[in-house]
């Protein structure tokens, strides 16, 4: 989650999670929504069949390792 986005709260945190849900809750509906359509945005532009056509273009142009070291798929 980036800043502006929603609350980012450690995992197990039940009271970070319950204090991070009571933020959202008190905030104006303006920035609820401002809030809302930039997570939209980022899914839209970071999740397409382009944006991930071109993601995994750059993985085969990336260079390498040619040390003998991890598995063949990426460790």
């Amino acid at each position: 989650v980036r800043d502006g986005w929603g609350r980012l709260v450690p995992p197990g945190d039940p009271a970070a999670l319950a204090a991070g849900l009571g933020e959202l809750l008190v905030l104006p509906r303006k920035e609820r929504e401002q809030m809302g359509r930039a997570g939209r945005e980022w899914v839209l532009e970071g999740f397409s069949t382009d944006g991930q056509a071109a993601r995994l273009a750059a993985l085969f142009d990336a260079p390498h390792r040619v040390d003998g070291s991890g598995d063949g798929f990426g460790s």
